[in-house]
């Protein structure tokens, strides 16, 4: 961690446990040009397949659900893919050194990102492995480019960070969760407006299939997954904040910043 990343997220109060997520909502800000077409690019072939999932589920296609699990294999693998670009960007800014090789690290991003989301999904019944599960997949990607060595020594590194900073950690799972209910909240209440007010009243349209179809099994699923996309985004980059704002306070790597830092409240009223 360099000085030059002070101005990015080391702010005056960087004590305050949600202060990474309000970096990452900065750095989308700034850059947010640049992250968008990486993260359509990534995406884009898992949302596909995704939606063909839930359609086959909701019309009974089932003969059709095997092949389009094993497209889901492939689209998973490329949207990891695509984060690791991601998150190696974000990395690359915030150190302010040259991009680190991620070819030669992709196999253990990849595998450190499955065992991750296995633990979130079948530890999801005893919630301790889900939570750790949940934020080493953010971490798998910067952890493993910042530590060049034995793949495993690091993620067991990153599992001690969580470990002792679980309580912290928690508070920034329950902000994005909340953001995540009311950005859901908010296009539910826009259909509502729309089916029962807009389309009816004002431009004279019915509205009764529109709103047959929008209160769907189907149409509820892909809305929740609409949802999770802006939130997905700003995750992942809220995780390579989360993974150096641990670091720095295990190893005291951002000393430089932190005393910039302590001068501008010095110099404050």
């Amino acid at each position: 961690m360099t000085a030059a990343t002070a101005d990015v997220w080391i702010q005056p109060r960087a004590g305050q446990a949600l202060q990474p997520a309000d970096a990452a909502i900065e750095y989308l800000r700034r850059y947010c040009m640049q992250l968008v077409p990486v993260y359509v690019l990534a995406m884009a072939p898992f949302s596909v397949v995704v939606f063909l999932l839930i359609d086959a589920i909701y019309a009974r296609h089932r003969e059709a659900l095997p092949f389009y699990c094993l497209l889901l294999t492939g689209a998973t693998a490329w949207r990891w893919i695509g984060l690791g670009m991601l998150q190696r960007g974000v990395q690359t800014r915030l150190r302010g050194d040259p991009p680190r090789p991620l070819r030669d690290r992709l196999p253990a991003i990849l595998l450190a990102r499955l065992s991750a989301c296995m633990a979130l999904t079948w530890g999801s019944f005893l919630v301790l492995p889900s939570f750790y599960g949940l934020f080493l997949s953010g971490f798998a990607t910067p952890i493993l480019l910042e530590h060049e060595g034995r793949a495993l020594p690091a993620v067991l590194r990153a599992l001690g960070w969580i470990h002792r900073a679980a309580w912290r950690l928690c508070k920034v799972a329950l902000a994005f969760a909340l953001a995540g209910l009311l950005l859901l909240i908010g296009l539910l209440a826009f259909q509502l407006l729309l089916t029962e007010t807009v389309l009816p009243d004002f431009l004279g349209l019915r509205a009764q299939d529109l709103a047959l179809t929008l209160g769907s099994g189907a149409w509820g699923m892909c809305l929740l997954y609409l949802v999770c996309l802006p939130v997905d985004l700003l995750w992942a980059i809220a995780s390579v904040m989360l993974f150096y704002d641990l670091q720095a306070r295990r190893l005291g790597t951002d000393l430089r910043a932190r005393i910039q830092a302590l001068g501008v409240e010095e110099e404050g009223p």
